[in-house]
């Protein structure tokens, strides 16, 4: 006796592990656009810097976006605004929607407790740790 199944099974060696992401369909027409905007204004900028400055003004650019995402000095649970990085690519002067609607006070997570989340990010368990006094009188 077989058990029945509803397609075939998939062959991870011969396929890959199988993703969802393959399947779902893009958001919307227009997001894909304005990515696709985006990409191509960042290049004809480095073409035209290229042009005027040299080669090495795109790679310093892209150095210093690098250096500034690549390490923020926040604390584990704060997010960090990454206000370097839209100084850079002039973001700071545009205002969308995630600059009225990402306000702490709307959203429905809980506060994160700051001394737990820094405990977690360095695996320092409070609850395990047990402190052994010796008492000499």
């Amino acid at each position: 006796m077989s058990m029945p199944f509803m397609g075939l099974p998939n062959d991870a060696m011969r396929y890959g592990i199988k993703s969802l992401k393959h399947d779902a369909s893009p958001n919307h027409p227009l997001e894909t656009s304005l990515k696709k905007f985006d990409e191509e204004q960042l290049r004809l900028k480095y073409v035209t810097l290229s042009n005027i400055y040299g080669s090495h003004m795109p790679i310093r650019l892209e150095m210093e976006k690098h250096i500034v995402t690549k390490n923020s000095l926040r604390l584990a649970p704060l997010q960090s605004s990454n206000l370097g990085l839209d100084v850079l690519t002039r973001h700071d002067e545009d205002f969308g929607f995630e600059d009225f609607l990402c306000d702490a006070r709307f959203s429905e997570r809980a506060p994160v407790d700051l001394h737990t989340a820094m405990e977690k990010k360095f695996g320092i368990e409070t609850s395990k740790m047990r402190f052994n006094f010796v008492c000499i009188f």
